[in-house]
């Protein structure tokens, strides 16, 4: 059982400024609460994790997590930045069969050892540490969150807004007849509609367009405008928006 051994707070010359020490075995390492480290091979680490807990069978479990996922993350980097491990261990002056433990989920790293991987591959400490994400993923009609407007339209949000990533993707049915508002999306916003079934009038201001089946449109979603299905049957749309990716002008 890993027990508590200290709580430090400030420091000269390189101390760590604040953390929680934790003992497993002849070695000891810091659980990365507020700030770990800030000396030589960990300049200026910083780490959020939410829900940090002083309750040690949790804390146990949380660095387990944390060792998995750092096994995880350092593999998938490596190989990102098409390095070997010979190569990682020369860039980070971890040795070669250390960095293969890690990755291996073999070895607990201490926070120095993560220190120089992080300062060696030049990647945020919260990378390293986050939850990895799948590398595929699947994501159903039904799993779709669906919104209806007005009982003109359903909307499904594959892939809604989320932190750290620039677009959103979503896919629309609207009835014979209906129409859908679009407001202003904000500056050098992008828009991408790829019409699927049925045939699409974009209104903009007093100008309408018309995209058939099969057909696709880009606009820059700064100005507000309409998707109007004019046809007699139901119209369904993929759409994206993105942002932050340069602007362009017709």
């Amino acid at each position: 059982m890993k027990t508590v051994s200290s709580f430090f707070v400030g420091g000269q010359g390189g101390a760590a400024r604040s953390g929680i020490f934790l003992c497993g075995g002849p070695r000891m390492r810091a659980w990365p609460g507020i700030f770990v480290g800030s000396g030589a091979g960990m300049p200026g680490v910083k780490s959020y994790l939410p829900g940090l807990s002083l309750e040690l069978e949790k804390d146990v479990e949380n660095m387990s997590a944390l060792d998995k996922n750092i096994a995880v993350n350092l593999k998938r980097i490596r190989k990102a930045k098409n390095m070997s491990l010979d190569m990682l261990a020369e860039q980070t002056g971890v040795s070669k069969s250390m960095l293969g433990q890690i990755e291996r989920g073999e070895s607990n790293p201490t926070v120095t050892t993560i220190g120089k991987i992080i300062d060696g591959i030049k990647v945020p400490f919260e990378e390293l540490i986050q939850e990895p994400k799948p590398t595929v993923s699947v994501i159903s009609k039904d799993l779709a969150t669906a919104k209806e407007k007005d009982k003109d339209c359903r909307i499904y949000a594959y892939f809604p807004y989320e932190k750290n990533r620039n677009f959103e993707a979503y896919a629309m049915e609207i009835r014979p007849g209906g129409r859908y508002h679009i407001a202003p999306k904000g500056e050098h916003t992008e828009e991408y509609i790829m019409v699927s079934r049925g045939t699409l009038t974009l209104r903009i201001e007093e100008t309408c367009y018309e995209i058939k089946q099969g057909d696709a449109v880009r606009l820059l979603a700064e100005q507000e405008h309409f998707y109007l299905n004019q046809g007699k049957e139901p119209l369904v749309l993929n759409i994206t928006f993105a942002w932050d990716i340069g602007a362009w002008r017709a």
